[in-house]
């Protein structure tokens, strides 16, 4: 199963009070990236292809394990995260944390039970 994922947004604080700049610098270190499904166990697929635009950045990732398709295809919502580390930032006078450059490790999948408050995090099916 391809889907697109959409991660990192950009320009809005996270609940921990943290905003991904819009010229922020994405390094991704590992080839390939592993995807998992809620940062737990062995990945369950890879991510093939990122693209960072102005309102995030999109992943398009292979989901290669049949239970973790039909997982994702009995939930009414997904949605999709990133396992990054922050290398350059700085701290606002309103002490909102501004990303300039970071890292990212991994990628993840979530069922509608895991989703955060952050719902621009989703993803699409592209092809089963």
């Amino acid at each position: 199963m391809k889907l697109i994922g959409h991660i990192l947004p950009v320009g809005k604080v996270n609940k921990n009070g943290v905003m991904i700049s819009k010229d922020c610098k994405i390094d991704f270190p590992k080839t390939p990236i592993p995807l998992f499904l809620n940062f737990k166990g062995s990945p369950i697929g890879t991510v093939d292809n990122i693209k960072k635009n102005d309102i995030d950045t999109t992943v398009e990732v292979n989901i290669t394990r049949q239970d973790v398709v039909s997982y994702i295809m009995s939930n009414e919502k997904t949605a999709c995260g990133a396992a990054a580390v922050t290398q350059k930032s700085h701290k606002d006078d309103n002490g909102i944390t501004h990303v300039e450059e970071l890292t990212l490790n991994s990628v993840s999948v979530f069922g509608a039970d895991a989703i955060s408050a952050n719902s621009d995090m989703y993803i699409e099916v592209i092809k089963e």
